[in-house]
């Protein structure tokens, strides 16, 4: 038996103590040959340009991401802001409703919604254009092990992320990401993370490194044999008779 994230063994395990040993944790496959670092990747802009991708929904704590960014901009910082995503409530979004409350928090601020993309590839691309990326979900139970900051690590871009467990087997705190806390203080919390990994170059870079090393880790040929072991595992125990539950 296996599953993508802590969060969801854990949840398992509570229901029933007994598998804890037989639920393997292997996360969702990322392909490295598509999602990987621009050859060189250019100085950082004057106007750096902070990136989601996923889709344009409530739950993914976009409201909270637009209320970072216009308090930086406010600030004096200057930054863009692309969210790229699906948005019609078909799709998942969150619909046309959702999509002018966001544009209404930006006010005139040039806030970029230029829809879903479906050609990997081209996905590969906008990370590969940005210079931050931040994933600012919130959905304690909607998430399992989201694919998107992964993306973002393969192609060199640090996330920013909400403090949620789906996230602890490849976004370390300091390590290949940086964690804002959810709660009261949330926007502000996110507008001093966004700000730091974008002022601190050093950090910057250290992230990036980690966060490549971490996403090869789930490259499809990895996850393949993660699975083809489970499933032996499995078969193994089949042969010997199921474990005492």
């Amino acid at each position: 038996m296996s599953t993508v994230s802590q969060a969801i063994i854990d949840g398992i395990v509570d229901e029933r103590p007994d598998f804890s040993a037989r639920v393997a944790l292997i996360g969702n496959p990322v392909d490295l040959a598509t999602f990987h670092p621009a050859d060189h990747r250019a100085d950082p802009s004057e106007t750096p340009r902070i990136l989601y991708t996923g889709r344009i929904h409530p739950e993914k704590g976009l409201h909270l991401l637009v209320e970072a960014w216009r308090r930086l901009l406010t600030s004096g910082r200057t930054f863009g802001l692309r969210l790229v995503g699906p948005a019609d409530l078909g799709d998942g979004g969150g619909g046309p409703e959702y999509v002018r409350s966001l544009r209404s928090l930006a006010g005139d601020a040039p806030l970029e919604l230029p829809g879903g993309v479906a050609d990997p590839a081209a996905l590969a691309d906008e990370l590969r254009a940005a210079d931050l990326y931040c994933y600012p979900s919130i959905a304690a139970k909607g998430e399992a092990s989201p694919v998107a900051p992964l993306e973002a690590m393969a192609c060199g871009l640090p996330p920013v992320v909400a403090d949620l467990p789906q996230y602890a087997a490849y976004i370390r705190d300091e390590e290949t990401g940086l964690v804002f806390p959810r709660g009261d203080q949330e926007v502000e919390c996110l507008e001093e993370t966004i700000d730091r990994l974008a002022t601190n170059h050093e950090l910057r870079r250290r992230l990036a490194r980690n966060a490549i090393e971490a996403a090869a880790r789930y490259g499809i040929e990895e996850i393949a044999t993660a699975y083809l072991k489970d499933f032996e595992r499995s078969a193994d125990e089949l042969r010997r008779g199921r474990p005492e539950s």
